[in-house]
Formats: structure tokens, C-alpha cells, sequence
């Protein structure tokens, strides 16, 4: 039997238990950018507020929503993170995205194995320009955005 995203949370210690229905584990005002298209959500995680008190002083990647792909067949993790979008934050963002790969490859590895995206959503105005050396920094470690708004495909991988 697959384990499932509220499953694989539940095996990682820090976040045992801290799995939410839909996007509840968002913040309120992050929720709002978030927009699930309808789709199937299996779950949410607030991996910031999760990490918080084992890793205080480290670079942490905001929330994983999981949701429904049928290009993956079965459950696909969107990790999102809200941070400012300038230029001088994108140092920032892969140093959150490098953490949470080394997260994923130790304490995190239950949700290891789910297909996935990485996700800027800007907290802010978006301040880079779209063929910025910035962006192409960001594609290359495979992070979207930054963006205003997300929206998660029903049925599609983000």
C-alpha cells in the first residue's frame, strides 16, 4: 500500500500530528493566494511553524499542500514559500529550497518520495523582470515564481 501525505507527516517527528485538512495549515492571508482550483486536496503543512522550535536559527521552506495528479498518479506535493520578491531574495529563497532538500534527504525523508514543485509566491510586489539572471538562477534549481497568486491544476502537477 502508497502512504499517503498525512501519513508520511505523521512518521517525521517534528511534524507528527501538525498535518491539516485542505490548505488550513496555510495562514489565513497566505491561504488567499492559494487557489486549489477545485482539485482534490489531500492535506496540508505548516513545515515553518513544524521546524521552528528544533531548528530556530535555520533556513526553512514555508508549508508542502498536497493535492491531486493524475500525471502523477496519485498525490503530488506543491512546497510553497512566501517571501519578498527582489532581487536581493533570491539568495534567500535557494538557500530555503537547499535546506529543505537536506531536510528531505534526513529527517523529512517520508515525503522524499512524492513528486513535486517548488513555489515563490511573493509577500509583496514582484521586483524582478522576467529574463532576469535572478530567474534564471531560480529555474535552474527548478523554483516557479515569483508570483502575486498560484493556482493548483485539478488533476495536473503544478
Amino acid at each position: 500500500m502508497t502512504v499517503g501525505f498525512v501519513e508520511a507527516v505523521d512518521r517525521i517527528s517534528a511534524c507528527a500530528g501538525r498535518a491539516q485538512p485542505g490548505k488550513r495549515a496555510l495562514s489565513t492571508q497566505h491561504r488567499a493566494v492559494v487557489d486549489a482550483d477545485g482539485g482534490e486536496l489531500y492535506g496540508s503543512l505548516n513545515l515553518d511553524e513544524a521546524l521552528a522550535a528544533s531548528a530556530p536559527n535555520e533556513n526553512r521552506w514555508d508549508y508542502a499542500v498536497a493535492h491531486a495528479c493524475v500525471e502523477a498518479d496519485g498525490q503530488y506535493i506543491t512546497w510553497i514559500e512566501v517571501h519578498p520578491a527582489t532581487p536581493g531574495k533570491v539568495k534567500d529563497i535557494l538557500d530555503k529550497r537547499s535546506a529543505l532538500d537536506a531536510w528531505l534527504d534526513t529527517e523529512g525523508k517520508p515525503l522524499r518520495g512524492f513528486p513535486c514543485c517548488h513555489v515563490w509566491i511573493a509577500s509583496g510586489g514582484v521586483g524582478l523582470p522576467l529574463n532576469s539572471p535572478e530567474r534564471r538562477k531560480l529555474a535552474l534549481r527548478r523554483i516557479k515564481g515569483p508570483c502575486k497568486h498560484y493556482k493548483l491544476r485539478r488533476g495536473q502537477c503544478s
